[in-house]
């Protein structure tokens, strides 16, 4: 575990309490705590809250404030009401959304301050009120978290840290052919040829939405060719959940109006070939989800909407373009850097939270062991099968 931590913060006065609505909730000062992350904001969070609540989950906000009563700080959780786990706290914007950097909402510098706040409110008041914390997603910047974890574990909550996807990030140079020059030979030149033969003759011609009606428009587009690519490969796609698709179609409306969404479409030869669907925050955007015509796919329309979205990126000021979670191998392919995500699991300091724990820590290292065993055993099945391996004789001995 690498997580980088904050500078610790200075002592300040700090009171933490539990809210269960968003309405006593200021949206303004939350999304000043939202660090300039689409992921994190009032739009998105409240937004999955209202499409995704259930029955057997309710809203775990921990509001931290200052001496004069400012928020400081925000915990976007739920709580979840496990048969098997008992109360489970999670990350607002969890499940098939795939919510991405997801944090404890922070004002920058306090960050030692509001974790102490929240680990202790966690451990006193309202240590009866969870059995588990279960955060997906967790950055190896976000120090918050981190700081916030370490002191779990130091008053005595068993911490479990996994690795899992890592998200993937471009950071442009000062100029466009700078990025270029750090592609690979073989995909500069082709990069460069695409240019010349699709967009620089016209056949190629990349969109960006603005007005209501082209944002409209993209959206059609993009959720088109986003099933029609997942069916060519015998998926049903993100948008068959008519769950994800109302949320999404909410979020379009929302984003649009703070100016942070970007869809993006390719025509060639005047028919739409590819889609893309990107959020924006601060200096940064972030690729939420694609589509392409599987009937253009000797054009290659992955590489037009990559060059075409990129040169986009750049050339509007952007300085990062994040292609989120996944290790596809195609993102290394256009330079992109990898960065850790954590799962982190921490079981409440009380013996039947304990015994879940041990349970799932001894139910894990038995599906390692037994994974590692067929993979000894296909080894060995491989050996045996090869040309020349020795073959058993009549009498059962090595001939």
């Amino acid at each position: 575990m690498s997580l980088c931590l904050e500078p610790a913060s200075p002592l300040v006065e700090t009171h933490c309490e539990r809210v269960d609505t968003f309405a006593v909730l200021d949206p303004a000062r939350w999304n000043e705590l939202a660090a300039q992350v689409p992921f994190r904001r009032w739009e998105w969070l409240e937004t999955w809250w209202r499409h995704y609540r259930h029955n057997r989950c309710e809203l775990f906000l921990l509001v931290v404030h200052n001496a004069e009563g400012d928020v400081i700080g925000v915990a976007p959780w739920y709580v979840e009401r496990s048969a098997v786990w008992g109360r489970v706290i999670r990350l607002l914007g969890s499940g098939e959304v795939c919510s991405d950097y997801v944090s404890v909402l922070c004002q920058p510098g306090l960050e030692t301050a509001v974790a102490h706040a929240l680990a202790d409110w966690l451990t006193t008041r309202g240590r009866l009120l969870w059995d588990l914390i279960d955060l997906d997603g967790v950055d190896d910047h976000d120090g918050v978290t981190s700081a916030l974890i370490d002191q779990l574990e130091h008053t005595g909550q068993p911490v479990d840290w996994r690795t899992e996807l890592s998200s993937w990030r471009i950071e442009f140079p000062p100029t466009f052919d700078g990025w270029l020059g750090q592609l690979s030979k073989s995909r500069r030149e082709k990069v460069r040829q695409m240019m010349r033969r699709m967009y620089d003759s016209g056949r190629a011609v990349p969109r960006l939405a603005h007005t209501p009606a082209e944002v409209r428009e993209a959206w059609g587009i993009l959720r088109q060719l986003h099933g029609e690519r997942r069916n060519s490969l015998g998926q049903s796609g993100c948008f068959a959940s008519q769950r994800f698709q109302s949320f999404h179609d909410e979020i379009v409306d929302r984003f649009q109006s703070l100016g942070q969404l970007r869809l993006h479409w390719v025509t060639l030869d005047d028919q739409p070939v590819a889609a893309e669907y990107d959020l924006t925050g601060g200096d940064t955007v972030y690729m939420y989800q694609t589509g392409f015509n599987p009937q253009f796919a000797e054009h290659q329309p992955g590489w037009l909407n990559t060059i075409g979205t990129l040169r986009f990126a750049y050339e509007q000021g952007f300085k990062v373009y994040d292609f989120m979670r996944g290790d596809e191998p195609y993102k290394a392919s256009w330079r992109a850097k990898p960065r850790i995500q954590w799962h982190v699991r921490v079981a409440a300091d009380r013996w039947f939270p304990r015994l879940r724990d041990r349970s799932w820590h001894a139910g894990r290292d038995f599906k390692h062991w037994l994974r590692a065993r067929r993979e000894q055993f296909s080894q060995w099945w491989s050996d045996q099968s090869a040309p020349g391996a020795p073959q058993p004789s009549a009498t059962g001995d090595a001939s």
